[in-house]
């Protein structure tokens, strides 16, 4: 799969509002045991998806990426990108691409169309390669 691929269906995975995390990359809604988000994500890329599993923006890459570094890497390099430019750029100078979109996903202000505008960007700026 191309990047563009991956950020389309990690945008897919998460448009439903309900779907769309803060301060996890993978949950369960209502699941109360005490689990791991590395464990979540081996299982699910094992048994697929419930109506309850929600992602966070980096999370939804990870998922639809499979764990594979070389396109994981790729993806949030690419929505990383995107919001550097959207936001303070200073504030993420010493950041890796994944804590940036993480942080920036978790952030307080931050809103689940924000989220689809960032990702839509990606899209854009990546199909124009």
């Amino acid at each position: 799969m191309s990047v563009v691929s991956d950020l389309k269906a990690a945008r897919d995975l998460i448009t439903p509002r309900t779907r769309w995390i803060k301060d996890d990359e993978i949950t369960v809604k209502g699941f109360s045991g005490n689990i791991d988000n590395e464990d979540l994500m081996d299982l699910f890329l094992h048994i697929g998806l419930t109506e309850k599993t929600c992602f966070c923006a980096s999370g939804a890459i990870k998922f639809v990426t499979k764990n594979n570094d070389t396109r994981y890497e790729a993806a949030i390099k690419a929505l990383g990108n995107v919001v550097k430019e959207d936001d303070d750029e200073e504030k993420y100078e010493d950041f890796e691409f994944e804590n940036i979109v993480t942080e920036w996903n978790d952030d307080s202000e931050r809103t689940h169309a924000q989220v689809l505008a960032a990702f839509d960007e990606a899209i854009k700026q990546k199909s124009k390669k």
